[in-house]
């Protein structure tokens, strides 16, 4: 279809309100699936960094010497 003016492109002959409103909605949703996948990927990384140090922190390392760290006996 030809239009001949940019209004007439803009109106899309009567149709224009529910074009551009299709439009704007289908936007909307992306920019909010986007942000959602990002700020869920965001909480993930935190939470797993946080499980990461929680469990490094209380994680008892065994050394070769078959003792832990503390000077606990390993075999025990």
């Amino acid at each position: 279809m030809a239009f001949t003016s940019t209004m007439d492109f803009l109106l899309m002959g009567k149709h224009g309100f529910y074009v551009w409103s299709a439009y704007g909605i289908s936007l909307l949703v992306l920019m909010w699936l986007v942000w959602q996948t990002l700020s869920a990927r965001r909480k993930t990384y935190t939470r797993l960094q946080k499980r990461f140090y929680r469990d490094e922190s209380s994680n008892k390392t065994v050394h070769p010497t078959g003792r832990q760290a503390g000077g606990v006996d390993a075999s025990r």
